[in-house]
């Protein structure tokens, strides 16, 4: 089926404030939340929302609350539904049978960075400078788990999925995620691969230690950009920090990792930097197309930056480039020819991004112009 997608049928997602969601991409806002500090697995896949996803995809219909997936699709960009099925061959696992194999966890939004794609549901320090500036939409109270939903979270754990994917926040920075981590007994670890989504700020002995037991590590680090620019997208991130942390998380003899980079008019004049520093690195490069917020979107610049744009990405050296960094490339190419930008846009990025300088005591035009 050609719309067919995997994880509504073997994949449960657990974001910050508990909430259950069919993957991290797809839109709830169509349907009443179920949260898992009152709500167990099973009541959660047997709703009559989830009913309707994979009745949906059994039909091999385009469910709009995927349309994340479908618009990057539609623009040559690799979905998270296409990653998934490239993986699950790889992981093996059998798309036929219906139960638990990939389990995703968003214990908590604490996060000590305030990136600017970021937002109050995945970072604390957001949410803190929303405060801050007088413009939040939540109260840090809005995340804190129960014990029944701990409980919960462990008899999800104890149906031991193949894959068990955590996300924040920052998982490094959460200590109620390192003791779950810690009481997962040796012999059910040793069947499981952990997918950790982490900034790469933080890094400890602890956590070294409570990831050999496990069957394999596979380590996504979140970096967009390097050196002064990584800094401003991810302030008050230390490139040096960031860069020692790698180098000695892949110092794990049972891990795997890559950079995930998400593409946005921020960095969209500087993807060879990347692209080199993580060839020196030996470090397998993801590009996401950004989505939300629309003012970030990679089209969203003058005529002058986007000629800059252009003529970065046209100069990248593709002679030792993976086919899909050269498609990313092309596509962000096309988008940028053939696109033109809209006032209203543009003064809403520079409202947001100005508002958010004078708090950091940064200027985006030193990245931008």
């Amino acid at each position: 089926m050609k719309n067919f997608c995997a994880l509504p049928f073997h994949h449960v997602q657990v974001r910050t404030n508990g909430d259950f969601n069919v993957c991290c991409v797809h839109d709830m806002s169509e349907s009443q939340n179920l949260n898992i500090n009152n709500c167990t697995v099973d009541e959660w896949r047997n709703s009559e929302y989830m009913t309707e996803i994979t009745q949906s995809f059994l039909d091999d219909k385009r469910h709009t609350g995927c349309s994340d997936c479908w618009k990057k699709e539609d623009h040559g960009f690799v979905s998270l539904r296409q990653r998934t099925a490239n993986e699950y061959k790889i992981l093996e696992i059998n798309v036929d049978e219906r139960k638990i194999t990939n389990v995703e966890i968003s214990l908590s939004n604490q996060c000590n960075l305030t990136c600017h794609m970021c937002n109050e549901n995945e970072s604390s320090a957001i949410l803190a400078e929303n405060v801050k500036l007088g413009i939040n939409l939540k109260l840090q109270k809005d995340f804190k788990w129960s014990d029944q939903g701990y409980q919960n979270l462990q008899a999800l754990l104890m149906q031991n999925p193949k894959l068990v994917n955590i996300k924040g926040g920052e998982p490094f920075y959460v200590k109620k995620l390192l003791e779950l981590i810690e009481n997962i007994p040796e012999e059910r670890a040793g069947t499981m691969a952990l997918h950790i989504t982490t900034n790469a700020t933080m890094w400890s002995n602890r956590w070294h230690e409570a990831l050999k037991k496990f069957k394999l590590i596979r380590f996504m680090f979140s970096i967009d950009a390097t050196g002064d620019l990584y800094e401003y997208m991810r302030f008050p991130g230390n490139w040096e920090t960031v860069q020692s942390n790698i180098d000695a998380i892949c110092k794990l003899p049972n891990a795997q990792f890559l950079v995930h980079c998400v593409v946005q008019n921020l960095n969209i004049g500087s993807l060879g930097q990347l692209i080199n520093w993580c060839k020196d690195k030996s470090l397998w490069l993801n590009f996401d197309l950004l989505d939300q917020p629309q003012y970030l979107k990679i089209t969203n610049l003058s005529e002058q930056q986007k000629s800059k744009a252009l003529l970065h990405l046209k100069n990248i050296d593709r002679s030792t480039l993976e086919s899909h960094h050269i498609q990313t490339i092309d596509n962000s190419i096309k988008l940028l020819e053939s696109c033109y930008t809209e006032t209203a846009e543009w003064n809403e990025f520079v409202k947001n991004i100005s508002m958010r300088d004078r708090v950091r005591g940064n200027n985006y035009r030193e990245f931008i112009n």
